[in-house]
């Protein structure tokens, strides 16, 4: 399969050492062994020989791989100045991540250790940010992964600089910062970056770490401009989508009681991916979501149709795996449980498969709260089933049936004269 591959002459001589072959005779069982489909092992192998080509190029075989020399291949094919990688940029991506995992589990590569005072210094600091963020701010797991993930790239960034020039945190660092990391991000990842920066620098102050009001200092960037109502799926459209799975197959049971959970149920992807089979009280037909978005466990009756397309994919779809969650993978990683990710990339590919257009898995969401409004349903019953905190919040979901209104619009009375 991989011999077509490597039939250039010119490169079995520059690879002289043998990386090559590793592909072709170890690399690639590797990833037949974890169950990947043949046509994705050709892919990363595919990926891969390209990588090894442009390292060849660039480094000349002259040291071991570093982990710069994968973000440097990525870079230059999404900037278009490498010619030597067909495949699509997640596939380099994907394949380029599998080769380091399989040479680190093959101990032919050692992740870059930071320096120890750095190391002790950084997991400090974001211990402590963790503590707040958890007991101070409410703030759920999920949000705080991201918060602290952008603080320890400050930190990393901020300590490189810190060796050159041993000046306390200022406002031109802020800026430099972010001029640093808006390169290639849209405005929407902009703005996120910049409450992420200036969230960690609030915290900095209350610890008395930097100087009080440096968090007035981080760039604000245009807000977004005002967007219309979210859509809705019409009965039609709605009634398309359920019907694009094929249910006779195990991967097809699952995503239509993804589907269900998310159009009549109205959770969204996080939640349904992070249901536990615990969660499922079947003799009270209902189910528990913990610790969702607000903080809060909600408990909401199980309606019969979702109840039916659950237990109907335990049953008779769900592989055998340790895991508790009700949704897991039915390929590599087999077992594993859902992302979040994954649940909107089916709905995607489900939306588009009816013909709908593009669309996302809170389109569902919207759809259930506009069809609840338009049949009368109090917008503080909407609110508790969703459950949101604010009243505005969920006005934004319920769209207004204009259509509706202008039946029961009065003429407007003429002038008396």
């Amino acid at each position: 399969m991989l011999e077509t591959l490597l039939r250039n002459r010119r490169l079995g001589r520059q690879m002289a050492s043998g990386h090559l072959r590793i592909i072709q005779q170890e690399f690639a069982p590797y990833l037949r062994c974890r169950g990947h489909a043949p046509s994705t092992v050709l892919a990363y192998c595919r990926a891969v020989v390209c990588f090894v080509r442009w390292w060849v190029r660039t480094r000349g075989c002259r040291g071991p791989l570093r982990f710069e020399d994968r973000s440097g291949f990525l870079r230059q094919r999404r900037d278009g100045r490498l010619r030597l990688a067909p495949d699509r940029q997640r596939v380099c991506r994907a394949a380029v991540g599998r080769l380091f995992d399989f040479l680190r589990r093959r101990h032919r590569w050692k992740p870059p250790s930071p320096r120890e005072p750095q190391r002790r210094a950084t997991e400090r600091v974001l211990a402590d940010y963790g503590f707040y963020l958890r007991s101070v701010c409410g703030l759920a797991e999920s949000s705080r992964g991201r918060l602290q993930r952008e603080a320890r790239g400050f930190l990393a960034w901020r300590w490189a600089r810190r060796r050159r020039n041993g000046r306390q945190l200022g406002p031109a660092d802020l800026r430099r910062y972010m001029a640093y990391r808006v390169h290639g991000l849209s405005a929407g990842s902009i703005r996120t970056l910049g409450a992420c920066l200036r969230n960690f620098v609030r915290f900095l102050e209350s610890r008395r770490r930097v100087t009080p009001g440096l968090a007035a200092s981080v760039p604000v960037y245009a807000p977004w401009p005002k967007r219309p109502l979210a859509p809705a799926l019409g009965e039609r459209a709605l009634h398309r989508f359920l019907s694009s799975w094929n249910r006779a197959t195990a991967q097809g049971r699952r995503d239509y009681a993804m589907a269900l959970c998310l159009a009549e149920m109205g959770l969204r992807a996080g939640e349904v991916a992070g249901l536990d089979l615990a969660d499922l009280d079947w003799r009270a037909m209902t189910l528990r979501l913990p610790q969702t978005k607000q903080r809060r466990d909600r408990l909401l009756p199980l309606p019969p149709s979702v109840a039916k397309a659950l237990v109907s994919y335990i049953q008779r779809g769900r592989p055998a795996t340790p895991s508790r969650a009700v949704f897991v993978h039915h390929h590599v990683p087999k077992g594993r449980p859902l992302h979040t990710y994954d649940v909107s990339r089916v709905m995607r590919q489900a939306l588009a498969r009816g013909g709908i257009g593009e669309g996302s898995a809170h389109l569902l969401r919207h759809t259930l709260a506009t069809r609840w409004h338009r049949q009368g349903v109090d917008l503080k019953a909407i609110a508790d089933w969703l459950g949101h905190r604010d009243l505005d919040t969920t006005a934004e979901y319920a769209l207004v049936d204009v259509s509706s209104l202008r039946q029961v619009a009065l003429p407007w009375p003429q002038a008396l004269r």
